[in-house]
């Protein structure tokens, strides 16, 4: 059977998940052939995706990430070109983070591979066990 498209859609429920619960679950494995962009990293570069740009406080908060660990994180993906900073006109002292054209290719190949990873579990399951967990979602 070709689970290609219910992957896909599990696969991005899965990460909403993650999204949502990411406080008690810590993982940070790498998905990607670079190790640049673990989980940890990826959730960061997903939540700016989706929101455009955060700021440090906002992404903590979200992501349930003490601010000090995730300054330090956030300052080794700008240095990796995953993110860049923008300051507010306003008030220089906001710090403002956005995805980088690289931050946009780190997120389609951790989906990519993830997406790889998760089919390629499908396939070693029972054909009514797959159908049971695409049934689950």
């Amino acid at each position: 059977m070709n689970y290609r498209n219910e992957i896909r859609e599990i696969s991005g429920r899965l990460i909403d998940l993650v999204l949502l619960f990411h406080g008690p679950y810590r993982i940070g494995y790498s998905i990607t052939k670079e190790k640049r962009t673990n989980l940890q990293r990826y959730l960061i570069l997903k939540l700016i995706q989706r929101n455009n740009f955060m700021n440090i406080t906002y992404i903590s908060d979200c992501l349930n990430i003490k601010k000090n660990t995730l300054s330090e994180l956030i300052n080794r993906m700008v240095n990796d070109k995953l993110l860049k900073r923008s300051f507010s006109k306003k008030d220089r002292r906001k710090v403002f983070f956005s995805l980088t054209d690289f931050g946009e290719e780190n997120i389609k190949e951790f989906e990519k591979n993830y997406e790889k990873k998760l089919l390629g579990f499908i396939e070693k399951i029972k054909p009514q066990d797959s159908q049971e967990l695409i049934d689950l979602f």
